[in-house]
Formats: structure tokens, C-alpha cells, sequence
């Protein structure tokens, strides 16, 4: 995702463009890792600014080491389907959201 983040600060667009674009494509990535084929869910995840819960970056993610914090507040670090540390000392993380698109499926629920 910071790669597509990079190339797309060439083009004539303001940040919240930028960021929607991101969001959309983490939506997209999802869906097709569940298999799921549902706009609503879609445009949910496509929707949420996931940085709007953290509070500002650097924000701590979870990897098979511990929490290691992003390499700066840009939340295009937030976009994939991982453990964002919201109290990490606490295990309290935003994240994992795979297993909500598959559960909202399941129920046939529109969010």
C-alpha cells in the first residue's frame, strides 16, 4: 500500500483522494481474500478511516516479534489486515478484519 501511496502523490489530487483511493483498494483486497461478493460490506471497509480510532501515529503494529511502529503517522500504513495497537500493553488492538467480512456474510447482514 505505500507504494501505491507514493505513486499516486504524482498525479493532481488532494490527500483525502489519495486516501479514499487506498481505502477502496484495501476494501477490494478483502473482499477477494474471503471471497466475498458483496457491495455493501465493500463500501463499508472502503468507508471506515481506520485512523479516526488510533489516534496519531506512529502507530504500533503487531508482527511475530511484538508491536513495531510504523515508520511515520501516514495512515496508508493502516490499510492492510493486521493488528493496529490501540493500548498494545493491554492487548487491546484494532484489527484483524477478515473474520467480519466472512462472519457479516454468513448473516447476510448489509452493514
Amino acid at each position: 500500500m505505500a507504494l501505491l501511496s507514493l505513486e499516486l502523490r504524482g498525479l493532481d489530487m488532494n490527500r483525502e483522494q489519495e486516501l479514499a483511493i487506498v481505502r477502496r483498494a484495501y476494501a477490494k483486497q478483502i473482499m477477494a481474500s474471503v471471497g466475498l461478493d458483496n457491495s455493501d460490506v465493500e463500501a463499508a471497509f472502503a468507508t471506515v478511516q481506520r485512523e479516526r480510532y488510533l489516534g496519531p501515529g506512529p502507530w504500533p503494529v503487531w508482527r511475530s516479534t511484538g508491536y513495531t511502529p510504523t515508520p511515520d503517522d501516514d495512515p496508508v500504513h493502516l490499510y492492510s489486515d493486521g493488528l493496529i495497537g490501540i493500548v498494545p500493553e493491554r492487548g487491546l488492538n484494532n484489527g484483524i478484519v477478515l473474520p467480519c467480512a466472512s462472519h457479516g456474510e454468513r448473516r447476510n447482514s448489509a452493514w
